[in-house]
């Protein structure tokens, strides 16, 4: 009887281990170590490095090294709406000086954002010893403006991951 149980016994702990064992790899396969925020307006995807350190129709993504990736939404006044922009860039652009003057733009360029390919401008900004990249893309009745804002030793490391967030990020309304 003894040697039944010990057996009953082994035999529940090795199901037991390969259930756990099989849970395990599971949940290894499906984490892809990405991560996503939606707020109803977008959608960012990032990796598990990051986090969201604030929240809401403006968001603020915090890497493990320090480095920023904000995304701003402005609503356009009813002038606005219907301009594309290629007329709106100006003006934000000299806000954006306006509020940052220790900017310098190094490198100014029209490219896309999103899997949709959203027309978007890219503009290079560099200090006494950070960068800061900025994406602007206008879609329905908003003007998009995503920062990536990173310290010299730490801008060019990192901008592989934030190609990808760009690549990834979604307006959903």
């Amino acid at each position: 009887m003894d040697y039944s149980k010990k057996i009953k016994n082994r035999l529940l702990i090795i199901i037991v281990l390969v259930v756990l064992s099989s849970v395990f790899v599971l949940l290894t396969v499906l984490d892809d170590g990405f991560r996503k925020y939606d707020n109803k307006i977008y959608q960012i995807t990032y990796e598990k490095n990051w986090k969201v350190t604030k929240s809401g129709k403006d968001s603020i993504l915090t890497h493990k090294s320090g480095v920023l990736y904000s995304v701003k939404t402005i609503d356009l006044d009813e002038t606005y709406r219907m301009s594309p922009l290629d007329e709106l860039v100006d003006d934000i652009l000299e806000q954006v000086e306006q509020d940052n003057p220790t900017y310098k733009l190094v490198n100014k360029e029209k490219t896309s954002i999103g899997k949709d390919a959203y027309e978007a401008y890219q503009f290079l900004y560099e200090t006494a010893d950070a960068q800061s990249m900025i994406t602007i893309c206008k879609r329905n009745n908003r003007v998009y403006v995503i920062n990536y804002y990173a310290t010299d030793d730490k801008f060019d490391i990192m901008l592989d991951s934030i190609k990808d967030m760009n690549y990834k990020f979604e307006i959903l309304i």
